[in-house]
């Protein structure tokens, strides 16, 4: 069975609320065969986000022509969008392009494997990230909203100081809302950093079975205009993560067709936490 925090039910209603789909009437279809798996919805997305083909084991011929069939009646749809999950099927891809006329980008995953001890998966940090987080633990302190521990003043604190870091309202209200319902029903939690009791950093981090899903973070940045908390922040999460005894923490995910500057140096900060890199595929009609 798929698992992915962005795919869990409790995400769902965020974004439906994100994607403006909140008021429309949207069938939802999967297909569970033994060795694949189709998620997607009557709008040729899942909610906003790509459909899912998730791939249990290596294909026959016969699996392969039968997705075709399965795709086929979704690809006229406008908002067409197909990942292709679990295992990598280049023959598959192909005939998606060829016989469909799909067309195909590059999905990099980059995820910490947290099966190892803490100290282990330190070590694998950026060299100057292992010092920079010694250095805030020094006059930073970290508090993580979770369950009972949630405390609404914190989650305020968090979304203005993206707000600032932004310098603007990136979404709606109601999204922070549906965010902090997650929190409290135990399906993300956040981290919050502090100098005294104000919050110079924060991050959202989605849940599924097996996964912590780095979902949004925001910053302070000092007065050389360097970010500030934001290693120890992510840290702290990793560490949270592992006390939930989840397998994998997914910090990067990225369509490398689109990628600009930003996006390229986010990724390069991001990759600085360790981890290893998964190539997955893309598929849409644009």
């Amino acid at each position: 069975m798929f698992d992915h925090p962005l795919y869990h039910k409790s995400n769902i209603e965020y974004q439906l609320n994100y994607s403006k789909l909140i008021n429309q009437e949207i069938e939802e279809i999967n297909v569970n065969q033994e060795n694949f798996e189709f998620i997607s919805t009557s709008d040729g997305n899942y909610y906003g986000l790509p459909s899912i083909l998730y791939l249990k084991c290596e294909l026959a011929k016969s699996d392969r022509s039968n997705i075709i069939e399965i795709i086929r009646p979704h690809i006229n749809k406008p908002r067409f969008n197909l990942s292709l999950r679990g295992i990598q099927d280049e023959e598959l891809v192909a005939k998606l392009i060829i016989e469909l006329g799909l067309q195909s980008s590059l999905l990099l995953i980059r995820s910490i494997r947290l099966n190892q001890p803490l100290a282990l998966l330190r070590s694998s940090f950026r060299k100057s990230y292992k010092s920079l987080i010694n250095q805030q633990k020094k006059n930073i302190s970290s508090k993580v909203l979770y369950a009972e521990s949630f405390n609404s003043s914190d989650w305020e604190g968090f979304r203005r100081l993206h707000i600032e870091s932004a310098k603007r309202e990136t979404r709606s209200r109601e999204t922070w809302d549906i965010q902090a319902s997650n929190i409290i029903s135990g399906n993300a939690y956040a981290i919050v950093l502090l100098r005294g009791s104000e919050i110079i950093a924060g991050g959202y981090f989605l849940l599924s079975d097996k996964s912590v899903y780095y979902g949004v973070a925001a910053s302070a940045r000092d007065n050389m205009g360097a970010l500030v908390g934001s290693h120890l922040m992510i840290f702290n999460a990793i560490e949270f993560a592992q006390h939930l005894n989840k397998a994998f923490f997914i910090i990067s995910e990225d369509d490398i067709s689109y990628l600009d500057e930003k996006v390229r140096n986010i990724m390069k900060y991001k990759y600085g936490f360790g981890g290893e890199t998964e190539i997955m595929y893309n598929i849409s009609n644009r």
